[in-house]
C-alpha cells in the first residue's frame, strides 16, 4: 500500500466556509451529479435530493457548507475561494515573447470551469495539416490527443492544493506546447526523476472532490490518469509529456507534433539571432552554396508561413527578418 507523506494530504476541502450557506450552491449542478451517477452506476445507492447528497458526502453540516461544496457546486465560488480561478494565456512567440495574444480568467465552480476550459481548447487550438507525400493527400489532425488533454485538465483541477492561496491553475499555450501548472507536488514515489511513472495506488489530495468527479464519469478511480496521458501521447506519435514538481507546484508540459521543419531549416534558425535579416542568396551561402536557389526559396517560404521569419520589402530588395517565435523544444 502506498503511504503518503502528510505534506501530500489535505483536509482543507472539509473545512466549513464562513458566511456561506446552501443558497450559495447551484442545486441543479448537484442534481445533475446525482443523475449522472445513477446513470453510470445503476446499482449505486445515492441520496435523491441535493441536501441529502451534500450531507452524505460530509459537505453539509446543518446549515454549514464546506470548501469542497463551494468548489464543486458554488454559484460564485471565487467570492469565497479566489484561488479557484483558472487562468489561460496564449503566448504566440514562446517565453521570449514580450506579449500574449489572449488571456482568459475562469471563475466558476469546478465542473463549469472544466467545461469552459475544454471548450476554449476546442475553439482556439487550430488543427494541424500536413501533406502526405506517400498518399498524395493533406491530412488533418488535432494538435494534442483529445482524451489525454481532457485528463490533464481534470488532474490539475482535482488534485491541486487548494489550501495554497497564492495562485490559480495556470495554463500557458505556446506554439509547440501547453503548460498546465497547479499548486501541490506529485509525490516522488509516483514519478521518478527521469519522468517514469511508477506503479501506484490512486493518490487523492482532495478525496471528496475526486469522488464526485468520478461519480460524474469525468475521471478514473484506479489511479491510471498519468499513464493514460503518457500512453496516448506516445501511441499517437507525440513526444512524451513531462511532469516537473518543485517549490510546491507541479508543471505538466504537453508537446504537439513538431512543425514540418527539416534539419536544414532548424540548423539555420538555431544559428541566427532574433531581429537579424538575410536575403535568399545569403541563405544559400550559409550552406556553402550546396543548395539550389529553388530549395532556398522553398525553405524560406515555409519559414515565413510558419511565422519564424517575416518578409521585408519587395522584389530584388526583399529581405527576411528573424522574429522571436521559439523553435519547438524537440528541435533544439
Amino acid at each position: 500500500m502506498l503511504r503518503l507523506n502528510k505534506t501530500h494530504l489535505s483536509v482543507w476541502e472539509k473545512i466549513n466556509v464562513t458566511d456561506a450557506s446552501i443558497d450559495d450552491l447551484d442545486k441543479l449542478e448537484i442534481e445533475n451529479t446525482i443523475s449522472d451517477a445513477k446513470a453510470k452506476y445503476r446499482d449505486a445507492k445515492l441520496p435523491k435530493t441535493a441536501d441529502e447528497f451534500l450531507s452524505y458526502f460530509k459537505m453539509l453540516d446543518y446549515s454549514l457548507i464546506t470548501n469542497g461544496a463551494i468548489l464543486l457546486f458554488g454559484k460564485e465560488p471565487v467570492r469565497y475561494i479566489p484561488q479557484c480561478r483558472v487562468r489561460i494565456t496564449v503566448m504566440p512567440y514562446g517565453k521570449s515573447g514580450n506579449s500574449f495574444s489572449d488571456e482568459l480568467f475562469i471563475e466558476d465552480n469546478l465542473f463549469i470551469s472544466y467545461h469552459k476550459t475544454i471548450d476554449y481548447f476546442v475553439k482556439t487550438l487550430p488543427l494541424n495539416s500536413v501533406f502526405n507525400q506517400i498518399t498524395g493527400h493533406r491530412e488533418t489532425y488535432s494538435k494534442y490527443p483529445n482524451l489525454a488533454l481532457r485528463e490533464s485538465i481534470i488532474n490539475a483541477i482535482v488534485h491541486r492544493d487548494y489550501s495554497d492561496f497564492s495562485g490559480d491553475i495556470t495554463i500557458n499555450i505556446y506554439p509547440d506546447k501547453v503548460e498546465i501548472i497547479n499548486s501541490g507536488e506529485i509525490p516522488s514515489n509516483i514519478i521518478s526523476k527521469d519522468n517514469k511513472i511508477i506503479p501506484h495506488h490512486s493518490v487523492l489530495r482532495n478525496p471528496t472532490i475526486a469522488q464526485v468527479f468520478y461519480l460524474r464519469g469525468k475521471m478514473e478511480k484506479v489511479g491510471r490518469g498519468l499513464n493514460l496521458i503518457k500512453d496516448q501521447f506516445i501511441e499517437e506519435g507525440y513526444k512524451s509529456p513531462m511532469w516537473k514538481s518543485e517549490n510546491g507546484y507541479t508543471t505538466l508540459t504537453l508537446y504537439t507534433v513538431s512543425e514540418q521543419l527539416n534539419s536544414r531549416m532548424i540548423n539555420f534558425l538555431n544559428q541566427i539571432k532574433i531581429g537579424s535579416t538575410f536575403t535568399s542568396k545569403e541563405y544559400e551561402v550559409f550552406f556553402d552554396d550546396r543548395i539550389a536557389d529553388k530549395t532556398a526559396r522553398n525553405d524560406i517560404a515555409k519559414l515565413v508561413k510558419s511565422k519564424y521569419i517575416n518578409k521585408v520589402g519587395q522584389g530584388p530588395s526583399t529581405k527576411y527578418k528573424r522574429n522571436n517565435k521559439e523553435l519547438p523544444d524537440i528541435a533544439r
